[in-house]
């Protein structure tokens, strides 16, 4: 078996309001409350990717009374980064926690590529070679939104920080038991939702700076929205049913996901018979904090005493690519311990 051990994660402490993010960003209150958005984490100046996965890290290996030294690999997945390439993340994570002896890389995936982060490293620990793997995620994303009145969108002013992260083992209470995933067939949305500047296409220069070409400036036509919704539905229901069938569960007692729209995800999981008590949002409380968001949602659940085992599902999704991986308790509950600021 190989499964998840503990979880641990790290928000900044500071929150705005709904009305404090109008009114810096320009948009409207009842648009962002409609977006499902209550309050926002607000990033301190020390705030980074790396730094928040290393925080985020540290608990999650307090809570399987484990140290940085006892970590094999150590796998990043975090869709921003401190600095730009060729830098690597996980290493960046690794000199945080002062754990010079594992290995590490980056899997870029966006969201998604934290389930396939956990699928590689649970087969790694079957394979009998890695002992402990520690995935981790963390993301600050106001460089790439910077608050602009006038500019912004309500999806940019919903983007906050935050880190999360997981900790992997022979010797844990659940095993990640399936996985599945499907591309979209058109996958022209990977560029247009990613800076047009800042890589060898068009390298970062005046003209760059001076057009913000190195800042993400996705605006989707109402059509490819639909589009864009249509597909996610489509391979939410075909990934979910494919991950239950391998893992043989008649049912899912939790699900958990990074969804940027709470409300489109609502709906979504509706259409698949899937309520209000087999989840919990996690973008209303912080904001968008990236694929964090679905670690910290089965902590959150955990800490408040929600049932989320032992049929597990992780539901993420990007503009191209969607994935789904089922964990399996062995017992009532998934056995998974967690450290991480409770919501309040």
């Amino acid at each position: 078996m190989a499964g998840i051990l503990s979880i641990g994660w790290y928000l900044p402490a500071g929150r705005a309001s709904v009305d404090q993010v109008a009114a810096e960003y320009g948009v409207s209150a009842q648009a962002l409350h409609a977006f499902g958005l209550r309050s926002k984490v607000v990033a301190e100046p020390g705030d980074h990717p790396t730094t928040l996965a290393a925080r985020a890290t540290a608990a999650a290996l307090a809570a399987a009374d484990l140290t940085p030294s006892q970590i094999d690999l150590l796998i990043f997945t975090g869709a921003t980064r401190d600095r730009p390439a060729p830098w690597i993340a996980a290493f960046g994570v690794l000199h945080e926690l002062g754990a010079s002896s594992a290995a590490g890389f980056d899997l870029q995936g966006r969201c998604p590529g934290l389930a396939d982060a956990l699928w590689i490293a649970s087969t790694l620990i079957q394979g009998g070679s890695i002992a402990t793997v520690a995935v981790c995620t963390g993301d600050r994303f106001d460089h790439l939104f910077p608050a602009l009145p006038g500019e912004s969108s309500i999806a940019q002013a919903v983007h906050a920080a935050g880190g999360a992260a997981a900790i992997l083992g022979a010797r844990a209470g659940n095993e990640i038991v399936g996985r599945a995933h499907a591309t979209r067939d058109d996958l022209s949305g990977h560029a247009t939702s990613s800076p047009a500047a800042g890589g060898s296409r068009w390298p970062l220069d005046r003209r760059a700076l001076d057009e913000r070409a190195h800042t993400i400036q996705d605006a989707p036509t109402v059509a490819q929205i639909a589009e864009l919704r249509d597909y996610f539905r489509r391979a939410e229901q075909a990934n979910i049913e494919a991950v239950c069938r391998t893992a043989g569960f008649d049912g899912i007692d939790f699900i958990t996901g990074s969804v940027l729209n709470a409300n489109d995800q609502r709906e979504s999981l509706a259409a698949l018979g899937i309520g209000p008590d087999k989840y919990l949002m996690m973008t209303p409380r912080y904001g968008y904090v990236g694929a964090s968001s679905a670690l910290i949602s089965i902590g959150n659940a955990i800490q408040e005493g929600r049932p989320v085992g032992p049929r597990l599902v992780m539901n993420l999704r990007t503009y191209v690519y969607c994935n789904a991986i089922a964990i399996r308790g062995a017992a009532p509950d998934l056995g998974i311990r967690v450290s991480g600021p409770r919501y309040i």
